[in-house]
Order: C-alpha cells, then sequence, then structure tokens
C-alpha cells in the first residue's frame, strides 16, 4: 500500500513552552518526500493511524526497575539520554545500565555539549518525590549523579547542563566528596561535605534525593548528609548522570512523598 501522507504530533521540551503530542493534523508527501523543520527541544511523531485515538497514562509513581528486563546492549527502560550513552550490560547475576562513552563527543548543538551526561525519566508535573539509585564506580576518579525537578533537553541544556537538583557523589579524589547543586553541570553549588570512609571502586552504594516544596534531603547508603531549604519550588523529571566515566547504575526507585504523608 502506497503512503500518501503520515499524521503529525508535536512535542516540545522548552522549560515555559512545554507540550506534549498535539496532533496537528496530515502532512502528505510530495514525490515519496517530506520535509520538517526540527529545533532543539522539538519532537515530531509521524504516524498511519488516523488521528490520536489512544489515550496517554501518566507515568506510574511509585516506579521501581532493576534493568533485569531490559534487552542487553540497549536503552534502559524509559529513560532518554541527554548527552553521552548509557547501555544495558550484564554485571553479576543481574543486569545495570553502564555509562559507555568516555570521551566527550563534538556537539552539533550550537549552545555546546553538557558538561556532564545524563538520562531523564518520569513525568515534568512531579514535584513532591525521593529518587533513590545504586551506583558503582569503575575507577577511583568518577562522578554519579541522581536529579530531580531536572528542567531542559536536548540543545537546550547547553554549557552549564540543565536546572534541577542534583545530588552528586564525586570520588575524583578517592574520598568520597559529594555536593547539591542546582544544575547537572555542577557548576552552582549549593552545599558540599565529603562521606566518612573511603569510595572504593567497584562496590555499591545508594544515593538518595528527596524533594518536597523548597526542602531538599540527600542521603548516602541510608545515612541522611545534607538537608537544605531552596530559594523557590519546582517540578520536573527525574535524572541520573556521571562524569565521562565508567559508572554502573541499578535499581532506580522513585516514590511520590504525598502519598507517604497520605499514609501517615
Amino acid at each position: 500500500m502506497e503512503i500518501k501522507y503520515f499524521h503529525v504530533f508535536y512535542s516540545n521540551f522548552e522549560a515555559n513552552n512545554k507540550k506534549w503530542l498535539l496532533y496537528l493534523g496530515r502532512l502528505s508527501l510530495v514525490k515519496h518526500q517530506l520535509t520538517l523543520r526540527i529545533s532543539g527541544t522539538e519532537m515530531y511523531k509521524l504516524s498511519t493511524i488516523n488521528g490520536p485515538s489512544r489515550s496517554r497514562t501518566p507515568f506510574p509513581l511509585l516506579y521501581a526497575d532493576n534493568s533485569d528486563d531490559a534487552p542487553l546492549n540497549g536503552e534502559a527502560n524509559y529513560l532518554t539520554d541527554q548527552a553521552g550513552e548509557f547501555e544495558i550490560m550484564q554485571s553479576g547475576a543481574g543486569k545495570v545500565m553502564h555509562r559507555m562513552m568516555v570521551q566527550q563527543p563534538v556537539s552539533w548543538c550550537r549552545e555546546g555539549e553538557a558538561p556532564y551526561p545524563f538520562s531523564v525519566i518520569g513525568n515534568y508535573n512531579w514535584t513532591a518525590v525521593v529518587a533513590t539509585v545504586n551506583i558503582s564506580f569503575e575507577y577511583d576518579h568518577d562522578i554519579a549523579m541522581i536529579a530531580v525537578r531536572v528542567m531542559s533537553s536536548g540543545c537546550a541544556v547547553g554549557k552549564s547542563g540543565s536546572p534541577g537538583v542534583v545530588f552528586a557523589l564525586n570520588n575524583t579524589q578517592g574520598d568520597g566528596n559529594w555536593i547539591i547543586s542546582t544544575s547537572t553541570g555542577l557548576t552552582y553549588q549549593f552545599d558540599s561535605g565529603s562521606t566518612a570512609s573511603l569510595i572504593v571502586p567497584k562496590s555499591w552504594y545508594q544515593l538518595q534525593l528527596r524533594a518536597m516544596n523548597k526542602e531538599i534531603s540527600a542521603s548516602i547508603d541510608g545515612t541522611l548528609v545534607s538537608y537544605v531549604l531552596l530559594f523557590n519550588s519546582s517540578n520536573d523529571w527525574i535524572a541520573i548522570g556521571s562524569s565521562w566515566d565508567y559508572v554502573q547504575f541499578d535499581d532506580l526507585i522513585i516514590t511520590s512523598l504525598l502519598d507517604m504523608d497520605d499514609d501517615h
């Protein structure tokens, strides 16, 4: 059957202009070709299905994933890479998400490549959440992070990284320094400290970040290391990220703090 047109759905991930799968109508092919002009924050979906025939279900909260049902050498479930590359690999008895590229690529974005690779997941309407992930450093000079309220994606990220609330464990000196930053580029530090013991490569550590209104708290292996108040609160995505090094991630869990409060 010859395809004469596509139904077009439009999304825009710009922080102040968010749109999700808006139906724009039909786009006809001319000599079996069609042309779309796309900016760095836009996404178009082309479909032969007649219009928006399916309803969309909000991303679940509670969400938990240990990567074991994801295909090897493929992308992690529901995570969308914004810089660098994260793939599923076998590690011991299970699967993990592994940072692959160790060299920052040449950027095709006009603003330049994000300083650190990260991958986003979730619902941009989330506000009060707790995000937990297990991380393992391959060597003794790596950085791993978990973030909430991540606002930018694609080329909108830029050289300073995406605005958000970021909890990063910095093992570049082997002494387990950590920081709370307002950017995935770790350029604006809001709080910092160090763990009581050295961080050992190829061992597993749990990072947890809680965000409730302006209140932010961060824990390592269940021990609270930071509690800060931000100047304002917002919503947006969850993210995991790292330096341009081999870092592994596993057992990502995202929970609503609102539901937890209701249970009490």
